[in-house]
């Protein structure tokens, strides 16, 4: 069946460069993968690609607008994308941090450069509130920010440069993460847990107050709002979430056992 190219981007046929651009942005980031699970959205996403490889192109378009859509989109793919597979590409590129979360796949797609990919380790707090690091790369040095909030297998391109950074992040003692919430324990005494009272807390901006009521269990969770792991995309963070331990002596003295057998729980 013939396919018209500018019915699938919803574009004129006497449409710009420009405009095309900007409808198959608006598409691709509707129908990618990542973004949509239906089971059409991979053909789609498809179709939007091929079109926009065609009507980007000025010598592609004239052809197509000259001759139509007839064995046009084979001739395309034996001239141009033998051997690619969109989910595989798309798979092995995505979650680049940039102004535009979609612009580092585009980039790499249609000039079809392989990128080198380097593996760069950093700390949990690095992680969090993102940094700048210097690395070398063929003899080299080159200094690369990171962005907040990526976590271990998160891939940042480089602006300027052929280079994907894999990031790594080292395993912290205290914290751990779960999506964009921290995670850490506090051990409490057993006084503390009975009758209450005002611990200190280590989050990632440093010691906070935490209120714990008489009756406290082991094993509850306290909420702290935002004091979590920054979302990349949005003006927001998760949240810290203090995991209570209580601490039971192993040795009493014969006064204080004497004290727990009075008490009725």
């Amino acid at each position: 069946m013939k396919k018209d190219y500018y019915q699938i981007l919803g574009v004129d046929r006497n449409a710009s460069f420009d405009e095309i651009k900007k409808a198959y942005r608006k598409l691709a980031q509707k129908y990618h993968p990542d973004v949509n699970k239906s089971k059409e959205a991979e053909e789609r996403f498809k179709e939007i690609n091929e079109a926009y490889q065609v009507l980007s192109d000025p010598e592609k378009r004239k052809i197509y607008d000259q001759f139509g859509s007839v064995n046009f989109g084979q001739d395309f793919s034996s001239s141009g994308t033998r051997g690619f597979d969109f989910s595989d590409i798309f798979s092995e590129f995505e979650s680049f941090f940039s102004s535009d979360p979609f612009e580092g796949i585009f980039d790499i797609f249609f000039k079809r450069e392989v990128p080198t990919v380097v593996e760069l380790s950093i700390s949990f707090r690095e992680a969090v509130f993102g940094c700048e690091k210097e690395i070398y790369l063929k003899g080299e040095k080159l200094k690369v920010k990171i962005p907040r909030g990526v976590d271990t297998g998160t891939k940042v391109k480089i602006p300027g440069k052929n280079l994907i950074l894999k990031i790594k992040v080292i395993e912290d003692k205290e914290f751990k993460r779960e999506g964009f919430d921290i995670i850490s324990e506090k051990e409490i005494s057993f006084k503390e847990a009975v009758l209450g009272g005002k611990i200190k807390v280590k989050t990632i901006d440093g010691e906070l107050t935490l209120k714990i009521p008489p009756g406290t269990q082991s094993d509850t969770i306290f909420r702290i709002r935002g004091k979590g792991v920054f979302h990349p995309f949005k003006n927001r963070r998760g949240d810290h979430l203090v995991k209570i331990k209580i601490k039971v002596p192993k040795k009493l003295t014969f006064a204080q056992k004497k004290l727990i057998e009075k008490l009725d729980f």
